[in-house]
């Protein structure tokens, strides 16, 4: 446990400073709408002043989602104030979260990954101030060293006002090593031949049925069917690879969670995981589930992780608060 975990206090009147605040944000709703019935008589400065607050408010408000997302996972719902004991890694917490909240499982888990590697400290402080669209830290959160890639976008935002989100992907996109520049085969042939003319048959015949669809509806359900079908044609060993590297980077850590989101068996997620040690072991590594408590002490599963991610051993415990210790190059590549 780091020492600033070991030293952190809760401050005074918490609850008392809580509902003073909720009753603050109670009537923003009715604050919402006296602005609009306003704004219409104010005048241009009054309207980009209020422009400006707004946004402020925006960017204020993705920031908190993120933090709060990061505080509920960090916690086994089932068990209040205890980390992640029975092992499952944290997409089982992520699924029960998703449930109580009514959102999918990758936004929890992806709004506590912006949170932890991004807002932890102030090392990134102006960076953040320069982006306000959570967009920018998304794209950063998928290159191999996401805090430089943070400042490598908040550079071309300062160099132009038009980069945007989606130049931000382009821009990690094409720094991220790909399956190909790691000796991996992007060959057609990586698929049994008659296996590929059987999904291309498929495809055809799901391309008719759903041209035949009188039910709209359904016929989305034979998109997404083609879609599947498409994919596993066009698999190559490249693609397998950065698809489960992937998910590795949002989160998932055990073959179980990750064949649950690409179309590959759990032994053919585990056979990656081992090229994915074996090619990138500066980026990735072994690691242990959860938090190592006495409960859980040499009983915990172990998953594959990148080295930047926060391990279950970065959480104070009782209570599910933490301080993540993970230490990060600051340098310039």
């Amino acid at each position: 446990m780091s020492t600033a975990a070991a030293e952190l206090v809760a401050p005074p009147n918490v609850t008392a400073q809580m509902s003073s605040l909720f009753n603050y944000l109670n009537g923003l709703e009715e604050f919402e709408g006296t602005i609009l019935s306003l704004l219409r008589f104010a005048s241009e400065d009054e309207i980009k002043q209020t422009r400006n607050y707004a946004l402020a408010m925006g960017s204020t408000g993705w920031r908190l989602v993120c933090a709060c997302d990061a505080l509920l996972l960090s916690v086994d719902p089932a068990k209040p104030g205890v980390v992640d004991l029975n092992g499952t890694g944290r997409m089982a917490a992520a699924k029960e979260r998703a449930k109580e909240l009514g959102c999918e499982p990758w936004t929890i888990r992806r709004n506590a990954q912006i949170f932890n590697t991004f807002f932890k400290d102030d090392l990134l402080l102006n960076v953040q101030q320069q982006l306000e669209e959570k967009g920018y830290f998304e794209a950063a959160l998928r290159a191999r060293h996401p805090k430089k890639a943070l400042r490598a976008i908040a550079k071309e935002k300062e160099k132009s006002a038009s980069f945007t989100v989606r130049d931000a992907f382009r821009l990690v996109k094409e720094t991220k090593v790909s399956g190909s520049s790691l000796g991996l085969s992007s060959s057609v042939d990586y698929l049994d031949p008659n296996f590929k003319n059987f999904l291309l048959e498929l495809e055809t015949s799901l391309t008719s049925y759903k041209n035949r669809c009188t039910r709209p509806e359904f016929a989305a359900r034979i998109e997404t069917m083609i879609k599947v079908t498409k994919h596993e044609r066009e698999r190559t060993e490249s693609s397998d690879y950065e698809s489960v590297r992937q998910q590795i980077d949002e989160g998932c850590c055990t073959a179980e969670e990750i064949a649950e989101e690409v179309y590959l068996s759990n032994a053919e997620v585990k056979a990656i995981f081992n090229k994915i040690i074996e090619k990138e072991p500066d980026a990735y590594e072994w690691r242990a589930i959860g938090a190592n408590t006495e409960m859980a002490r040499g009983s915990r599963s172990h998953g594959l992780f990148r080295k930047d991610a926060p391990a279950g051993d970065d959480f104070e415990m009782p209570g599910g608060r933490y301080e993540p210790t993970i230490e990060y190059d600051e340098g310039d590549d």
